[in-house]
């Protein structure tokens, strides 16, 4: 979604998959939009960007390449915390984020884990 004109397009969807998309104005929209027409939100992100707490040099030493400062990431991780806080159900490509992830919700909000898979 590349800006809030185009959330209008999506008026006959029937899910909102978000991907990897930290909390903005737009996504909060969207959200919103979603929630009122009963759509459920799913978010899906592969790394440990929703843990604002290990933002540090000493963990992540790449943040001294990224152009970022510890606070500006951190920042960024917890605009990523309140995307998985705010979705219905969320995806992710491990056993170890998707355990992350679930501790994070039994804590901040309502959401699930989608298994891995086809339905049939």
């Amino acid at each position: 979604m590349s800006g809030g004109k185009r959330i209008t397009e999506l008026d006959d969807n029937q899910i909102t998959w978000i991907w990897r998309v930290p909390w903005s104005e737009t996504v909060a929209q969207l959200v919103e939009m979603s929630r009122r027409r009963r759509v459920p939100v799913v978010f899906d992100i592969d790394d440990l960007l929703f843990r604002p707490e290990l933002a540090t040099i000493e963990i992540i030493d790449g943040i001294r390449y990224m152009g970022l400062t510890e606070q500006g990431l951190r920042s960024l991780c917890e605009r990523f915390r309140r995307t998985l806080s705010e979705a219905d159900h969320f995806t992710t490509t491990t056993p170890t984020l998707a355990r992350e992830a679930l501790a994070i919700q039994s804590c901040d909000g309502h959401s699930q884990r989608l298994r891995a898979g086809a339905a049939r």
